[in-house]
């Protein structure tokens, strides 16, 4: 199963390597159009999505586009919080961000945009688990280390 994944690994990074397959997808897959597809995000929060979108790994962001995800930034109930949404049978995902979120330094707004964005791209869900709490803090922690691998790390004092 190892060598599958690593020939495939490799099949990926030879494919994003040639010229012309990397010109599809960059004009294909690009931050724009998942700011351009939100449902809603206050003007505040565009540089802040755009700032984190554009330090994602390509293979990232169309995993993103795959997931067909939503970005909401309108009211004022949570920090940041990902949920899975039906739409036409298909499986969407809502990313919510507060405006209460732009009162907090800008590594903190960042941080929790690409924390959001991490548990997409890792396929988390919030189905119910028999395991839910362990579960919940092994996916708080990935995509904690997803966010400060794109460049985003927790902010030193920060609660996880």
């Amino acid at each position: 199963m190892k060598n599958e994944n690593e020939n495939f690994e490799q099949l990926i990074n030879a494919m994003e390597e040639d010229p012309e397959y990397r010109e599809y997808f960059d004009q294909n897959t690009s931050y724009e159009e998942f700011v351009d597809n939100a449902l809603q995000i206050a003007p505040e929060f565009v540089e802040h999505i755009e700032s984190v979108l554009q330090k994602l790994p390509k293979k990232d962001l169309r995993e993103l586009r795959r997931r067909r995800i939503l970005l909401f930034a309108p009211g004022k109930s949570f920090n940041g919080m990902t949920l899975d949404l039906a739409a036409d049978d298909e499986e969407r995902l809502l990313i919510y961000l507060s405006p209460d979120l732009l009162d907090r330094p800008v590594d903190q707004i960042r941080n929790t945009i690409a924390h959001e964005l991490a548990h997409a791209v890792l396929g988390h869900s919030e189905q119910p688990h028999p395991n839910a709490r362990i579960v919940g803090e092994v996916q708080e922690r990935q995509a904690d280390e997803m966010a400060a691998l794109w460049g985003f790390p927790r902010p030193a004092g920060e609660e996880p």
